[in-house]
């Protein structure tokens, strides 16, 4: 492929060949990469979709792997309370509550490992919102 844009020219012709405007609704899963949310508004509108009936939402395994990537930065914890701490947070994705695990990741951002779990707080504040 020659870049994301190509990615999404391709995907745009490929919903155009379905007939995607006659849809009820539209559901766009991704990975949470922010690349890929950045596109969507401007392939809704190219498109001329009804950005009401437009959904996105997170690839449930990949943010879950991003959970367990900041428990396990948590040096201090054992495998029960990451464990605990990930159920939670899951819950929370689960239930389109992306601002509470946000704010549950930057409760724990301190110490050594500070800078990698910001960096994966970032992946959570890119989601787009639940609606």
């Amino acid at each position: 492929m020659k870049g994301p844009d190509a990615v999404f020219m391709l995907l745009a012709y490929y919903l155009t060949a379905i007939g995607i405007t006659a849809a009820k609704q539209v559901l766009f899963i991704a990975d949470g990469a922010p690349w890929i949310w950045a596109r969507i508004p401007a392939l809704v509108e190219k498109l001329g979709l009804n950005p009401a009936k437009v959904r996105q939402i997170v690839d449930f395994y990949h943010a879950v792997e991003h959970l367990n990537a900041v428990a396990a930065l948590r040096k201090g914890w054992n495998e029960k309370r990451r464990r605990q701490w990930v159920s939670r947070q899951t819950r929370y994705l689960w239930t389109g509550k992306n601002e509470d695990v946000v704010k549950a990741v930057q409760e724990i951002t301190r110490g050594r490992n500070s800078k990698p779990i910001d960096r994966e707080k970032s992946y959570f504040e890119t989601l787009p919102s639940h609606s």
